[in-house]
């Protein structure tokens, strides 16, 4: 069996080769045209950077709740953004991890003061698909993988205001912590 699969592909070479050394002409002009063909897609390329195209299933709905989201409530915002490390860098690390964190603590500290009365995220995230005050206002994190993630379940264990995601803030007890000395990517 293998003597007769060894001289199938050693007669398909066989042929292969003499029709290139008939045809070296024609063989190379079609390779050539096959490569500027394939080419040509480079005209066509572009960078994506939405964050629920390269990260959300296709399969799901989710995409379709957010478009009859965007159409009904126009005023409505969300925001999306890719973490990237640094130059020669990794985000594999304790570190990238800590900054993502302190990122994450700069947006949900950041205030906004109009006529004496000061604004944060807290009070502004607006719900718009689930009104039941123990339903959070969702930013939806890598720091989700971790207990770090509670950084944006407002009023859980930080003492910023009302206990707004009790069913939600105890989640993240059950995750691993990057700021453990045993965490590693690894684990």
């Amino acid at each position: 069996m293998f003597t007769m699969i060894d001289d199938l592909v050693k007669n398909a070479f066989a042929c292969f080769g003499r029709i290139i050394a008939h045809r070296a002409r024609a063989v190379l002009c079609l390779l050539l045209a096959v490569l500027l063909a394939l080419g040509c897609g480079l005209f066509n390329r572009r960078l994506e950077s939405d964050a629920l195209s390269l990260w959300v299933d296709e399969t799901t709905n989710l995409i379709e709740q957010l478009s009859f989201l965007r159409d009904h409530f126009p005023s409505s915002r969300e925001v999306s953004f890719v973490l990237r490390p640094k130059p020669n860098s990794s985000l594999l690390t304790k570190e990238a991890w800590h900054e993502v964190y302190q990122l994450h603590e700069w947006v949900r500290q950041v205030t906004y003061s109009k006529d004496g009365v000061d604004y944060r995220l807290d009070n502004i995230c607006y719900k718009v698909l689930q009104s039941d005050p123990a339903m959070p206002c969702f930013a939806v994190t890598p720091l989700d993988c971790f207990q770090e993630g509670a950084v944006f379940v407002q009023g859980w264990g930080d003492g910023t205001g009302p206990i707004n995601n009790t069913q939600f803030g105890d989640l993240y007890l059950s995750a691993a912590s990057f700021r453990s000395p045993e965490w590693s990517f690894s684990t």
